[in-house]
């Protein structure tokens, strides 16, 4: 994965926004995903040690348009809350206790492949078009609805910033619904904005 330099980036897309969440060098991670019917999917997020790192509880996302990112001792990490009324599908990704919004995520509809895009703060929309808007973008996320594949750049260079891609496909999480896959992070990168961001996704997935 061919990543950039930090100080080649730009300034709001460098800043840390989960405190020991960036490193100095490339990071490599485990996402679980167990679709549960009715109820949402959990997911789960490894070390390449196999130790949890961050979950969340997708009956939450289900049943009140937001979940938490918890560590494994259960503390909160950061929120991420479903936004209603607007033509594109946004979401916001706060900290732990809801404060403060980190990053606002948005969603291009009526297109064959996802067009997302993460704005600095709690971004203010118009009308014209899903980059409407004066905060500056962070993100830009480009993949498949279908597949466990994602990329991150840097939509200001277009250089990969992470890159997630499916681990293995096994007969036990085909019957029991169990997707697993690798993410891969450039340093310098919030891993726990990445976290988010793909957990938004998988919200987007299943209900657009």
């Amino acid at each position: 994965m061919q990543v950039p330099q930090p100080q080649q980036r730009h300034g709001a897309l460098h800043a840390q926004r989960f405190r020991g969440w960036t490193f100095s060098t490339p990071t490599k991670w485990v996402l679980h995903e167990k679709v549960r019917s009715f109820s949402g999917n959990d997911f789960t997020v490894k070390d390449m040690q196999g130790n949890v790192v961050a979950r969340a509880d997708g009956k939450l996302f289900s049943f009140s348009n937001t979940t938490t990112l918890t560590d494994s001792h259960r503390q909160p990490l950061c929120q991420i809350r479903k936004e209603h009324f607007h033509l594109h599908s946004q979401y916001r990704i706060e900290s732990a206790d809801g404060g403060h919004t980190h990053a606002t995520m948005r969603r291009k509809i009526l297109s064959w492949k996802p067009d997302i895009r993460v704005f600095d703060g709690p971004a203010k929309f118009g009308s014209h078009g899903v980059g409407d808007t004066s905060s500056p973008q962070i993100l830009q996320m480009n993949g498949s609805w279908t597949g466990r594949n994602t990329t991150f750049t840097d939509p200001h260079t277009g250089q990969v910033l992470a890159h997630s891609h499916e681990r293995y496909t096994n007969v036990t999480g085909w019957v029991f619904g169990q997707d697993e896959y690798v993410l891969e992070i450039a340093p310098g990168v919030d891993c726990m904005l990445i976290f988010a961001s793909i957990l938004c996704i998988d919200n987007m997935k299943e209900n657009p």
